[in-house]
């Protein structure tokens, strides 16, 4: 059985699969995936959007995260990461969306480009945007707490699959830890302490910890 994932792999999506993969313990290989790379023709042939992550598993390519997470699950062995309740499994799969629509850009695009990737990256904060982009990630947050907390509640916890770690804490928890890479996402998550108290936990899993890199270098906007 082959199985890869191709991006970038600080891609929060890219990470997402990787852990949901690890957590199903399925071996595969990473394939090095830049935003270049996605402009070429050979890029588009293996993403049409030219967005990743990508699977291949035995020769058969698949994209957008929220189709690969459901089939890892369902093509795979191992632990279910679905609980296999319909309401519960609907509320999963919101969360997987709600995370790439509403704090991708805002929590990932907003609070840690504009901090922590500029900083790592040798560059000068621009206040205003930092400010803009923290205020846009508060309400998001807010929503996506209320819908973790209840996902535990109905699992009884501490993850969302019911009762074991699941898609929705995949997709999620590498948002999560792109956002607390900033001093000022730090600032927003020790406002969320349930968030906060489930994130601690998730973090610390080895399907999560074996995906981290080091912030990549893709260049520094004008100014």
């Amino acid at each position: 059985m082959s199985v890869k994932t191709h991006g970038w792999a600080f891609s929060p999506y890219v990470r997402a699969v990787r852990i949901a993969l690890n957590e199903k313990g399925v071996a595969h290989d990473h394939v090095p995936l830049t935003p270049p790379d996605l402009a070429t023709p050979q890029g588009r042939a293996l993403s049409p959007f030219g967005r990743v992550p990508v699977l291949e598993h035995d020769g058969r390519r698949l994209f957008e995260t929220v189709a690969i997470l459901d089939y890892v699950d369902a093509a795979f062995d191992g632990p279910r990461l679905k609980s296999g309740d319909p309401y519960r499994d609907a509320l999963s799969t919101a969360v997987v969306a709600a995370a790439g629509h509403y704090l991708y850009p805002t929590a990932v695009m907003g609070v840690f480009f504009n901090q922590a990737y500029i900083l790592a990256n040798g560059g000068r904060v621009d206040a205003d945007r930092l400010a803009a982009a923290v205020e846009a990630t508060v309400e998001p947050l807010k929503a996506i707490e209320l819908v973790v907390e209840t996902l535990i509640w109905l699992s009884g916890g501490p993850f969302m699959g019911g009762p074991g770690f699941g898609l929705a804490d995949a997709a999620l928890v590498p948002m999560i830890q792109n956002l607390s890479l900033a001093e000022a996402g730090r600032g927003l998550m020790a406002e969320r302490s349930d968030l906060s108290a489930w994130f601690a936990e998730a973090v610390r899993r080895p399907s999560v910890t074996s995906t981290e890199v080091p912030i990549p270098n893709f260049g520094l906007p004008p100014v």
